[in-house]
């Protein structure tokens, strides 16, 4: 991405999904930190997770904002702008693992075992079955290159009347304060007196946000909460659509920042005001698994002005739910509990999901783990191990950690009660808003600092096509001269293309030579990062924008909103777009013509020129390769070959050794049976 260090001293500025009305332009939010020691230190949010759900019937709307922060538990301090009072609560980052697990791109290379214009000497000097030398050829699974891969009002005190609370609550390990005002210097004055550390420049956006009638939430840790008990915040309204706040992000965001958006709703969604683009798929180092996928994403975004989405992943969200397991939680089993024993088997009888979230709250109302001084998410699966063999009395570790804490009192009802208002019922809720949306769509955004110039929307399109979230390629080996050991590699992606490129598969223990990397082969070397450069809307089919047009384009849909017709304003018109890259012609199959010549163990093979089919006439790789250099076909000899005179050549000498070896061996047995 473009680069331009903010090395301003704050909190990870938090990334937020937030609602409006329909047909109005969306409030979005940032954090910023109280001052303090940490403030020597440059942190920066590289990363953010968003979860948005619209419920076309109720017309509610509810957005889970992961918010992420490394430093002490009373620096923390959030602050976002909202259109309308919300419900607060919060949620688990468990349900963003696993969308992530579900969503996030896969890659998976197999490996064709049929190698192509690949001879072993052996088998036509003396017809061995085996079709090259070395040991058998190592599996697809065993190679090492196959991957799979968050209301009574009151003035404020202290001087702010210009400021107003208009409710003051907890929410999990959070308080938080709901503000308005309308005086943008008063609101700024009240964040920094209450202990968050907002920048003057942050001054023309609160105003921005105030003179559209916003509301302001404020949130921070609880004294005795400390940062292993963050958790995604959970934002509920009357309400349409969703948007991410990139403006006040900006005032803490780190370089190449990612944004993960998952959108629940009825067609997949679409940004409004930033451009969308599809990755090349051969920028992709598919002989490492894809492990360049970010920097090929990142620069595909960047030549869309910097300012565009990749769909990882769009499908019916009954496809996309959430493992079933968590549909079974019920803490009920928990509410019995009154000592620290019977917790164990209660732990397996409510099939309760262990995670970060669920095990702090296990720990908040026990104190177990630190009474055992050992790590809590370690010790709690332990515990729920023990469940049945606490009973039985025949599992040494149950034994050894319940002997002293099991009459410890456990207030089962409380705890149950915290599991379920902030951990099961959020995940049942969201699972079954994901499982009723028609569509789940996974919309990714890098971007730095100095792009961020304005907040994106999101609409969504009953009419595109679903995306999936697999890319697959299958590798086969090629040797350039016909003859073992193979140098070269055909990758051919699914639904793509099928190409020769040099270089050996990873982990082929029979292999010699370089590992093979597609996306620096000449014909790949140039393209460009993004395949398409496009348009999505609310209605309508992807628009191809020309290179020529991709700065205007960007500028243009700036000021997009949802519900108010085509991104895209009737003055601007979009030129034609063939195909911003043509692939390169798929390679043929490599072949050669065999001569054999059984007397005299002789093999000859003629090798259509690499350089013909490949390199115009350039010399292949390899001493001996047809390619040569040559402009016509060459004979090539193969391990066994005879020369031309008739001379004895090494295929004679081997079949001698291989007689005297034959009549070894049947001595050797007459003599056993002797």
């Amino acid at each position: 991405m473009r680069t331009r260090l903010t090395r301003f001293a704050a909190l990870p500025a938090v990334l937020a999904a937030l609602l409006a009305a329909p047909n109005a332009a969306l409030a979005c939010g940032g954090c910023f930190s109280p001052p303090g020691q940490q403030n020597s230190q440059l942190i920066l949010q590289n990363a953010e997770r968003v979860l948005f759900h619209r419920d076309s019937k109720t017309n509610k709307t509810r957005v889970w904002v992961e918010v992420r922060f490394t430093g002490l538990a009373e620096d923390f301090g959030w602050v976002l702008p909202l259109p309308s009072k919300p419900k607060v609560s919060v949620g688990t980052s468990w349900v963003f693992d696993q969308l992530d697990q579900r969503h996030a791109p896969r890659f998976r290379t197999e490996l064709d075992n049929t190698d192509e214009n690949c001879r072993s000497w052996t088998s036509y000097c003396f017809g061995d079955s085996q079709s090259r030398p070395g040991a058998a050829a190592p599996s697809a699974a065993g190679g090492g290159f196959r991957g799979d891969s968050a209301d009574g009002s009151s003035e404020a005190k202290n001087g702010d009347e210009a400021v107003q609370v208009l409710e003051k609550d907890q929410a999990g390990p959070y308080d938080y304060e709901i503000l308005a005002s309308k005086d943008p210097q008063a609101l700024l004055d009240w964040l920094n007196k209450n202990g968050y550390d907002t920048p003057q420049k942050a001054l023309p956006i609160i105003k921005s946000h105030l003179e559209k009638g916003d509301l302001f939430v404020a949130v921070k840790l609880q004294n005795n909460a400390g940062v292993n008990e963050i958790k995604p915040i959970v934002l509920e309204m009357d309400g349409a659509e969703a948007c991410v706040p990139l403006r006040l992000t900006s005032i803490a965001a780190a370089d190449d920042m990612s944004v993960i958006v998952t959108l629940a709703g009825p067609g997949r969604a679409v940004p409004k005001n930033h451009m969308h683009v599809e990755i090349n798929p051969l920028k992709l180092n598919w002989f490492q698994n894809g492990n360049n996928y970010a920097q090929v994403m990142s620069a595909a975004i960047d030549e869309a002005a910097g300012r565009a989405f990749v769909t990882e992943y769009a499908g019916p969200g009954k496809e996309t739910s959430l493992v079933a397991e968590s549909q079974r939680m019920d803490v009920t089993p928990i509410s019995y509990v009154t000592d620290a024993a019977g917790l164990a088997k209660a732990l397996i009888d409510s099939r309760l999901i262990l995670s970060p979230d669920s095990v702090g709250i296990l720990e908040k109302f026990t104190g177990l783990a630190k009474l055992a001084g050992q790590d809590p998410f370690g010790y709690f699966s332990q515990l729920q191990s023990c469940g049945y063999a606490v009973e039985q009395k025949n599992n040494s570790w149950c034994s050894k950690q319940l002997a002293g804490p099991s009459t410890l009192p456990v207030d089962g009802p409380a705890l149950a009660a915290a599991l379920d208002k902030d951990y099961v019922q959020p995940i049942h809720g969201m699972a079954d808003a994901l499982i009723a949306a028609d569509t789940v769509t996974r919309l990714v955004l890098r971007i730095s600092p100095d792009e961020m110039d304005r907040d994106p929307i999101f609409g969504f399109n009953s009419e595109l096509p679903d995306v999936g979230n697999e890319y697959a390629a299958t590798f086969k080996r090629v040797c350039s001269t016909g003859w073992y050991p193979y140098d070269q590699t055909r990758i051919t992606l699914a639904g793509g293309g099928s190409w020769v490129i040099d270089g050996t598969v990873p982990g082929d223990f029979n292999a010699t030579g370089e590992i093979g990397n597609n996306a620096i082969d000449p014909r790949f070397k140039d393209a460009p990062m993004a395949l398409r450069v496009e348009l999505l809307d609310e209605t309508g089919g992807a628009q191809q924008v020309h290179e020529s047009q991709i700065e205007l384009v960007d500028s243009a849909i700036a000021g997009a909103i949802v519900g108010g017709g085509p991104s895209l304003p009737k003055t601007v018109a979009l030129e034609p777009v063939d195909a911003r890259w043509k692939l390169p012609e798929n390679d043929g199959k490599r072949s050669f013509v065999l001569q054999r010549d059984d007397s005299k163990c002789t093999v000859v093979h003629t090798v259509k020129p690499w350089a013909e089919s490949v390199n115009g006439g350039n010399g292949g790789p390899g001493t001996g390769s047809a390619g040569g250099g040559t402009g016509s076909n060459a004979d090539v000899g193969g391990g066994c070959t005879a020369h031309p005179n008739g001379s004895t050549d090494a295929g004679l000498i081997f079949g001698l050794l291989a007689m005297v070896g034959l009549l070894w061996r049947r001595r050797h047995e007459g003599a056993e049976r002797a």
